[in-house]
């Protein structure tokens, strides 16, 4: 089932719960959700069976969480030759992404938490511009800006699966289009931008000429 928000509800729950708000991030798709719900006008495309979880290294919380996770019916597995985490329920997967490791490892392990994290480049980008998503209750969870969620999926389009290279380029249409007139958007993108290195710069504007979005960028960065 795409977009089980139920599930992914639940999943938010434990780390509320066991205080993993500043450790576990949500990242990816879901965050357009969340966008939706936080600037009027913005309508979320998402179709989406994965969850992804931005770690950010130290956790020193939720020893629970796998226990916790299957008592929500989910299987945990680890891919024998990625050593990826995994957890499984029904169409669901979750998976957990981290920064690069000064070894540069393919993996890190989270100790606490018992899973381990792919190790990525530019995920940096994400963690540096972070919001906060509030729910009645007060609790809170962590997700990319969206400025930051769409240079990122910019900077990275070259490299997806032509599907995925599909799907980000619609994400990232809708989100300028969106916000093509918010100031505050337009500041946190110049913001983003201009804190990458130049060949990450000329990676994204190669990628958003790919995309069709290349004029909008320039536009965006009118000021920088």
């Amino acid at each position: 089932m795409y977009n089980d928000r139920e599930t992914l509800m639940n999943v938010l729950d434990i780390i509320m719960e066991l205080n993993l708000q500043e450790s576990v991030i949500l990242i990816g798709s879901w965050d357009e959700y969340f966008y939706e719900r936080l600037y009027e006008g913005y309508f979320a495309s998402i179709r989406t069976l994965d969850t992804d979880f931005l770690i950010r290294r130290p956790v020193n919380t939720g020893k629970e969480f796998i226990r916790r996770m299957k008592e929500l019916g989910f299987i945990y597995e680890e891919d024998p030759l990625s050593g990826k985490s995994k957890f499984i329920k029904q169409d669901n997967e979750i998976e957990f992404l981290t920064t690069l490791t000064r070894e540069n490892k393919h993996i890190y392990r989270v100790p606490v938490l018992g899973v381990n994290a792919e190790c990525l480049k530019y995920m940096d980008i994400p963690l540096n511009n972070l919001i906060p998503y509030t729910f009645e209750n007060g609790s809170y969870i962590l997700i990319p800006s969206p400025a930051a969620y769409c240079v990122h999926k910019i900077l990275i389009n070259d490299e997806r699966t032509e599907e995925k290279r599909r799907k980000d380029s619609t994400a990232i249409h809708n989100i300028l289009n969106s916000f093509i007139d918010n100031r505050d958007f337009i500041s946190a993108f110049q913001k983003v931008y201009s804190k990458l290195g130049r060949k990450q710069k000329i990676k994204v504007k190669a990628n958003a000429a790919e995309i069709g979005v290349d004029q909008v960028i320039d536009r965006l960065l009118e000021t920088v």
